[in-house]
């Protein structure tokens, strides 16, 4: 069984704002391991609109790095803030490099989104 904690909704998404900086996959291993807020952002197919959202776990490493390089539906982020309601930001609160490019998304998340290694293998492998 799946718990989500943070909010309860009969709907089968959320919608959420995010701010972050989008990375190279070559370079999310070591973003990780450096203990950064590392998500993936991806569309596995299912409805219009919604996506997968969700932080990359060590666990899931070994497998991302395998796989992922020929994959055009995966992205990643290192994520400075994520909220679901209003919020008030302070651009020095997020800290990052003046030069960098942040990118602010608005996105539906799915609830059954991936938590674990399994998830993942089973809603990306092309060989399914």
């Amino acid at each position: 069984m799946k718990i989500r904690n943070g909010f309860v909704s009969n709907s089968s998404s959320s919608s959420f704002v995010v701010f972050g900086k989008e990375i190279d996959f070559r370079d999310m291993s070591k973003t990780v391991k450096a203990g950064e807020n590392v998500y993936v952002y991806g569309y596995p197919g299912y409805g219009v609109g919604e996506c997968d959202f969700f932080p990359v776990k060590k666990s899931m490493l070994k497998y991302l790095e395998d796989f992922i390089y020929y994959r055009d539906d995966l992205k990643f982020y290192i994520v400075y803030k994520m909220f679901e309601d209003e919020a008030d930001i302070n651009i020095k609160e997020l800290n990052f490099d003046k030069e960098e490019n942040i990118h602010v998304m608005a996105l539906d998340i799915n609830h059954h989104q991936c938590t674990t290694l399994e998830d993942l293998k089973e809603r990306y492998n092309n060989e399914n």
